[in-house]
């Protein structure tokens, strides 16, 4: 196995546990054993000093530290961009009915639609946590199946 695939291999949300072990002393050599036996992933102990190297460049002295809070905002990103997905689908959704709304003159139907399409956006634009969207993408939701069956082709 090369050395530059094993670095590769290495998942980025361990970072914060390979510093944290790093810096409380485990050798390279027990690092690859671990890396092994938890997360079946075989490196050899060069590859994981230059992955602990860039690390430390990356996050600095409080590596470990920093590394875990990177990894834990990043699947805070993964959750938003989600919700910021779902929102979009749920737009798309109203954006349909209010075509088909005007399609049929029925403009409280084009109206109620747009409103859920206008809510969509500034919920986007708005949510001030990651909590809030979700508690805000699903109330949408809600609000849009139980206004489904009154729309045209709902």
């Amino acid at each position: 196995m090369s050395n530059a695939l094993a670095i590769t291999r290495i998942p980025p949300e361990l970072a914060g546990e390979l510093l944290t072990r790093s810096a409380a002393g485990e050798s390279a050599a027990t690092l690859c054993a671990w890396l092994q036996e938890t997360h079946g992933i075989e490196v050899v102990p060069r590859a994981v000093q230059r992955h602990l190297r860039r690390l430390r460049r990356l996050f600095g002295a409080r590596g470990g530290e920093r590394a875990i809070e990177a990894s834990a905002q990043a699947h805070e990103l993964v959750d938003v961009e989600e919700d910021l997905d779902q929102l979009d689908a749920l737009r798309r959704r109203a954006t349909e009915y209010e075509r088909k709304a005007i399609a049929a003159g029925d403009v409280p139907t084009a109206l109620a639609a747009m409103r859920v399409q206008l809510a969509a956006l500034a919920v986007a634009i708005r949510a001030g946590t990651e909590d809030e969207l979700r508690y805000r993408v699903d109330g949408l939701e809600r609000e849009l199946d139980e206004s489904e069956s009154e729309w045209p082709g709902g």
